[in-house]
């Protein structure tokens, strides 16, 4: 199994019990992989990004989404749980109707928001797939691993400082999600595939700032 940065180690082993450790042993290299990989996001590329770190045969990771026995649900209210535990304990409860929270959920601006960054960063809609499985369970996974994203970045950012990356044509004051998953990305280069990947043992040799330019530029590639 991959090493997991500790910002992501509780998160993605909180799912563990939505699958078999069969499973999981493959669905835990995916995600990893499928925030690192840029454009489009196949099994293939994302086992290519994981060379190294990943045991068995490729056709067992395909079958992860087109054969294997898990359900959505159990992963959803894992996440939304996740979600909700971030609302501090002091803040006042809203008691809202079905009606006001469907009205809230479905507002434009946040859901035109949010699939423009999933189809920018994590290559929703770009997935071709030929099993009925796999069709339905692709987009919600790419879906969630935007929410997984900002979950691992809100608590990475409780013990470090990050950088906004501003341009002179855009200043910002807040992070914006490619600010989010360029600092996850760097986590996972950083300390799961150059940590461990035998074939990347080189990059502890490369003197500091190489080493820094070279993890700020694999973070930044969208």
């Amino acid at each position: 199994m991959p090493n997991i940065p500790s910002a992501a180690e509780s998160l993605f082993m909180s799912f563990s019990i939505a699958f078999t450790q069969p499973t999981f042993q493959r669905i835990l290299p995916l995600a990893i992989g499928a925030i690192l990989t840029t454009g489009r996001r196949t099994v293939t590329g994302v086992l290519w990004i994981m060379r190294g770190l990943v045991a068995g045969h490729s056709s067992t990771y395909h079958r992860v989404f087109s054969r294997a026995v898990w359900s959505l649900w159990p992963l959803g209210k894992i996440l939304a749980g996740a979600i909700l535990r971030q609302i501090p304990p002091d803040e006042p409860v809203l008691v809202l109707s079905l009606r006001q929270i469907v009205s809230w959920f479905t507002s434009r601006q946040p859901i035109e928001t949010t699939f423009q960054e999933v189809r920018a960063h994590l290559g929703f809609e770009t997935p071709r797939q030929y099993v009925a499985k796999s069709v339905l369970r692709t987009a919600p996974c790419l879906l969630g691993l935007f929410s997984i994203i900002c979950l691992i970045f809100a608590k990475h950012v409780r013990g470090h400082r990050i950088r906004i990356r501003n341009t002179q044509w855009y200043v910002k004051a807040e992070p914006t999600f490619s600010d989010v998953i360029a600092t996850v990305r760097r986590l996972f280069w950083q300390e799961t595939i150059f940590e461990k990947a035998s074939h990347h043992k080189g990059l502890k040799k490369l003197p500091p700032k190489l080493r820094n330019m070279l993890l700020d530029y694999l973070s930044q590639a969208a």
